[in-house]
């Protein structure tokens, strides 16, 4: 889909690379998806991204999120919690 909005002209070569993680070649008049050198981006940018959260709020949230006031005994329930980690256990316990 990413190589067909660019041959369509709906995104840019750059915004192919930058925003879909898709290195894409010119051939003759075609686009092209270089499946090496994609793969190599986005495991680049996995390794950079880290492990995700579970959802991303915005940065509104997280300015809300900085002013709250745990009552004692109660902990952050986002702290130590990941998607990956819970598909990972879901896995395991399905097994």
């Amino acid at each position: 889909m990413v190589v067909y909005d660019l041959q369509c002209g709906i995104i840019s070569p750059e915004s192919a690379r930058d925003d879909y993680g898709v290195v894409a070649v010119l051939k003759g008049r075609k686009w092209v998806a270089d499946g090496d050198a994609t793969d190599a981006l986005r495991r680049k940018l996995r390794a950079e991204r880290g492990t995700p959260g579970m959802f991303d709020r915005g940065a509104a949230f997280h300015r809300m999120k900085s002013m709250l006031r745990y009552p004692e005994n109660w902990t952050d329930p986002d702290q130590g919690w990941s998607a990956a980690g819970e598909i990972a256990r879901a896995a395991v316990a399905a097994e």
